[in-house]
């Protein structure tokens, strides 16, 4: 289960910096921890 977060989390990710500019993916970077720690509660 927590690796099928990871991995969804992951392809999200993958999906954003694709469609984003750099400067957001830097703030989409800093707030993956955020989010896999929310997951994790």
């Amino acid at each position: 289960m927590l690796a099928l977060a990871i991995l969804a989390a992951a392809v999200v990710s993958v999906v954003i910096v694709v469609r984003v500019d750099r400067r957001d993916v830097v703030a989409v970077t800093g707030a993956l921890p955020e989010l896999v720690a929310a997951l994790l509660r």
